[in-house]
C-alpha cells in the first residue's frame, strides 16, 4: 500500500512539474528577452548555434539577429532623448521628462538594466500629442495646410451631394517612390531586399499602372492584397548606397463618407 502511494506521489510531481525538463535555447532566450536581459540572451544562442541543426541553426541565427535589431532601433538613453526634448521645446523640464515616461508616451524597453527609447519616440511624440505644437522649436505653422484641407473637404461634400455618389473629383496621380540603404549598411556582395508599398484596388482607387523601376520587379503583390507591396533585391556595393525606386500611376477619386450617402468601402 505505502508503494502504491509513493508512485502515485511521483506521478503527481511529475504532472505538476515538467518544467524540470530543460528548455529549449530558443525559448530560453526569449524569457530573457522578456526580463530585458538581452546580453544573457544572445550568449545563450550563439553557445547554442554551435552543433546545432541546419534548421535550428537558421531558428537560432534569426533569434540572434532579431535581438540586434531590436538593440539598434532601441538606441536612445535617457539622457538622449531628454537633450532631444529640450532642445525640440521651448520650455521642458525634468519632472515633467518623467511624468511622461510614466504616462506611456514613449516606445521604450529596458535592455540590460538600461531603459532605451525607440528612435522615433521624439518625431512620434509630436504625431500623438498635437497640443505640444505650440511649444516646438520652431514653432509650426499649419494654418495654411488646415485651410486648404477644409476647402478641399467643402468641395468634395458639395461635389458628392450633386452627383448623389461618394466617389467624386477624380484625378490621376503620378508617383514615383525611393527606398535607399546607407553606404555598407550590408557588407559588399550581400543581397538587400526591399519591398516598397504599392496601392491597391479600391472603388475610389482603380486604373493603377506600373511605370518602371530602378532595378526588376520579382514579385507584385496581388490588386486585393490588404498589404500590397513590389519586392525587389540587389547586390550591395561598397562604399555605395544601395537605391530601390519605383515609378507608378493611378485614377484616385475623392470619398465622401456622410450618413445619408453609401460610401461603400473605405480605405
Amino acid at each position: 500500500m505505502k508503494r502504491t502511494v509513493f508512485f502515485s506521489l511521483a506521478a503527481l510531481l511529475l504532472t505538476l512539474f515538467p518544467c524540470c525538463a530543460p528548455l529549449p535555447p530558443a525559448e530560453k532566450a526569449a524569457r530573457l528577452e522578456e526580463q530585458g536581459r538581452f546580453r544573457e540572451a544572445a550568449a545563450i544562442l550563439t553557445e547554442a548555434i554551435d552543433g546545432a541543426t541546419e534548421d535550428e541553426r537558421a531558428t537560432l541565427e534569426f533569434e540572434l539577429d532579431r535581438l540586434r535589431r531590436i538593440r539598434l532601433d532601441y538606441s536612445l538613453t535617457r539622457p538622449m532623448m531628454f537633450k532631444a526634448l529640450q532642445r525640440g521645446l521651448t520650455t521642458f523640464a525634468p519632472e515633467e521628462f518623467d511624468r511622461w515616461i510614466v504616462e506611456g508616451r514613449f516606445d521604450t524597453r529596458t535592455i540590460d538594466d538600461t531603459l532605451y527609447f525607440a528612435d522615433v519616440s521624439y518625431r512620434n511624440l509630436f504625431w500623438r500629442y498635437p497640443e505640444l505644437d505650440p511649444r516646438r522649436v520652431p514653432r509650426r505653422d499649419k494654418s495654411a495646410v488646415e485651410h486648404h484641407m477644409l476647402a478641399v473637404a467643402r468641395a468634395i461634400k458639395a461635389a458628392s451631394a450633386a452627383a448623389g455618389t461618394p466617389y467624386v473629383l477624380p484625378t490621376r496621380l503620378s508617383v514615383t517612390m525611393i527606398v535607399s540603404a546607407d553606404p555598407n549598411a550590408a557588407p559588399a556582395g550581400e543581397t538587400v531586399r526591399a519591398w516598397l508599398p504599392f496601392p491597391r484596388l479600391y472603388p475610389f482607387q482603380r486604373d493603377i499602372v506600373f511605370l518602371a523601376s530602378s532595378v526588376p520587379v520579382l514579385n507584385l503583390a496581388e490588386e486585393s492584397s490588404p498589404l500590397r507591396s513590389a519586392y525587389l533585391e540587389q547586390t550591395a556595393v561598397q562604399d555605395s548606397p544601395t537605391v530601390f525606386r519605383i515609378d507608378y500611376e493611378s485614377g484616385s477619386a475623392r470619398l465622401w463618407q456622410h450618413s445619408g450617402v453609401s460610401s461603400g468601402e473605405s480605405g
